[in-house]
Formats: structure tokens, sequence, C-alpha cells
């Protein structure tokens, strides 16, 4: 036996509209946030970062939001390269060099003020579905 239910919702179509471009009502403050993200990690990073004779490693990291319209990650890299290895990965993960986990505290301090980026969008976002 088979049991069909239909819904109908009222307003499905308005919805639906704010939902798409142009007028997408969440895109533009969720990925501002995700920017904010970005520029916060990638800061953060630099402070953090081992300091070295030349500087190759600070002036290596950058971040990356993802190209969608609603991106769903933000990347904080760094580039550097010491003969065949990452260099941030090798300082990051070898207890030799002394800066066992660097990226790693950086992440958390970004992290602890993540939250009141995205609850800063949130009520964005609310604003402009009141409206």
């Amino acid at each position: 036996m088979t049991v069909k239910v239909t819904i109908e919702i009222e307003g499905y179509a308005a919805l639906m509209r704010k939902l798409r471009p142009p007028e997408n009502l969440y895109a533009k403050a969720w990925r501002d946030a995700m920017e904010e993200v970005g520029r916060l990690g990638a800061e953060q990073a630099r402070k953090t970062a081992p300091r070295g004779a030349t500087g190759n490693l600070v002036a290596g990291i950058s971040y990356k939001v993802q190209k969608s319209p609603v991106p769903r990650y933000v990347v904080i890299k760094n580039t550097t390269r010491r003969k065949k290895y990452s260099y941030p990965t090798l300082l990051e993960y070898s207890p030799k060099h002394h800066h066992f986990g660097w990226m790693r505290k950086a992440i958390d301090q970004v992290m602890s003020r993540a939250d009141q980026i995205l609850s800063k969008a949130a009520r964005a976002i609310e604003r402009k579905w009141g409206s």
C-alpha cells in the first residue's frame, strides 16, 4: 500500500525568490563573515609564526574563501617551501624544531572569535528577512 501526501506551502514562491540571486538575502552577509574569518586567521597566523632570518614563513601566509556565492570553507595557507618539504608543515609537526603546533595555536585563537563573527552575520541575515 502506498500513501501519497501533498503539502501546499503558502508563500513558497516568495521564499524561494528570497533564496535565489539577485535577492539572495543571506549570501553577502555569509561571504563577508567568511572573508573576515579568513583575514583574522591569516593575521593570527602571522602573529604566531616563527620568525626566521628571511621572513619567508610570515610572508607566505594567505587565506582563500571558496568561490561559490555561499562559501562553505575558508583556508589559511602557507606555500613556503624548504628544499623538498613544506616548511610550515615541518615546523608545525617536528618536535626537533621547537615550534610544534604554531599554526594550530593560531587556528584555536580564530575559532574562539569566529562565533562572534558568525553571530554578527546571523543578525544581519535576520534583519534582511524581517524587512
